[in-house]
């Protein structure tokens, strides 16, 4: 999965990998808004999350299995009802 761009409060992503270990980073354009990142197999168990409060970064390390499907949650706070744009990679862990 390369980069993605959304602006809605909440956005799930689903994603397969080819397995290892992944670095999953979100980034937001407005330093002032607050975004939190969750990591689950499927839509059944989260199995990790990235959620310091008043950031508009997170990132999760951790290792994939090759063929699982995974979803990817990003979740905005005191947006006032306005989108915010924010960049999504997951990528090689280095």
């Amino acid at each position: 999965m390369g980069s993605c761009t959304g602006t809605d409060p909440f956005d799930r992503w689903s994603i397969a990998t080819c397995g290892a270990r992944r670095s999953i980073d979100l980034s937001g354009d407005d330093t002032t808004r607050d975004f939190e990142l969750y990591l689950s197999v499927s839509y059944d168990a989260q199995i990790a999350q990235s959620a310091t409060p008043d950031t508009s970064s997170e990132s999760i390390a951790v290792d994939l299995q090759a063929g699982q499907p995974y979803v990817i949650e990003v979740e905005a706070f005191d947006t006032n009802g306005a989108t915010q744009s924010y960049r999504l990679e997951v990528m090689p862990f280095e």
